[in-house]
């Protein structure tokens, strides 16, 4: 984003003045192995090693965001939203494997599940949320940098007005 942010943050970049982007570059690499390494150590652990595809998954995503999907209506938001709930999502996935790999601690909580699940996906849709309106508000108070750098985002294809309706709508969905 280091042309995005020269326009819509200028003085307060920090890649290529405090961290050189070949540095940048790197502690990304390390730190998106590191992550799906941990991703396929727990997954293990549990004896799902299938469930690893995840962290493949949410970094390949994380990965097109910067490179493609923050340019494409409505695909980036969804996208970085997408990410918010799985963070949920996957607590409660990977908790239930382990939890299976207990029969008797399972048996006694499996009345509880059913609540479990529905407050877990409940906290995952308020995630996806409420991280959709500040995508949407980001892309608002950046539309000049967006638009410079050929982002179609909602403020730039829509324009501010409408894109605040649609805003709007989603708070009170989510508040509703």
């Amino acid at each position: 984003d280091s042309g995005i942010d020269e326009i819509n943050k200028p003085g307060k970049k920090i890649i290529g003045r405090g961290i050189a982007e070949k540095s940048a570059r790197r502690y990304y690499n390390i730190l998106t192995v590191s992550g799906v390494a941990a991703g396929f150590m727990v997954s293990y652990m549990i004896g799902k090693p299938g469930l690893a595809i995840i962290h493949m998954i949410a970094a390949t995503m994380l990965y097109y965001y910067s490179y493609k999907y923050k340019y494409l209506p409505a695909w980036g938001n969804l996208s970085v939203a997408f990410l918010s709930a799985l963070v949920v999502v996957i607590a409660w996935l990977f908790e239930y494997f382990a939890f299976r790999n207990e029969p008797m601690a399972f048996i006694s909580g499996y009345p509880s599940f059913g609540m479990i699940t529905t407050f877990t996906l409940g906290y995952a849709v308020f995630a996806f949320l409420s991280s959709e309106i500040r995508e949407i508000i980001k892309d608002m108070n950046d539309v000049e940098g967006d638009q410079e750098n050929g982002c179609r985002t909602w403020p730039v294809i829509f324009g501010t007005k409408k894109t605040i309706r649609i805003c709007t709508m989603i708070i009170i969905f989510t508040m509703a």
